[in-house]
């Protein structure tokens, strides 16, 4: 959108800040038991998956095969979504990904939504 509208604002994407155990860190985690926080390694886990067999030439469908089957052998998160997009126009991926893609994740754990997501060059 800022570079479509010529907005005069730079954005510089960082590294997403995690636990010792990958969770990415939010204000939300707070809200999770003890048990549904050490569950919630599970979006880490199945992204590191998924970024390994992309790198091994997988198309969308198995990447959201593995996120699926990862995050669905945990029985205290409840799968909402999964896209695995363009990381420049957000446009979703069909097929092979031939570039930059962006994955992301969203599970509830409890009445607790997290989020995460990681950048891919396959």
């Amino acid at each position: 959108m800022v570079s479509d509208l010529h907005i005069p604002v730079e954005i510089r994407g960082v590294e997403t800040v995690r636990d010792a155990d990958g969770l990415a860190l939010s204000s939300r985690n707070v809200r999770l038991t003890p048990e549904q926080r050490r569950a919630a390694g599970v979006l880490n886990a199945a992204l590191t998956e998924a970024e390994g067999v992309i790198r091994g030439g997988a198309d969308r469908d198995a990447v959201r095969r593995v996120i699926r089957e990862r995050i669905g052998a945990e029985p205290l998160a409840r799968l909402q979504a999964i896209d695995v997009v363009d990381a420049a126009t957000f446009e979703p991926v069909e097929g092979r990904p031939n570039g930059m893609v962006g994955i992301m994740v969203s599970a509830m754990f409890g009445d607790v939504l997290l989020i995460d997501q990681r950048e891919v060059t396959p």
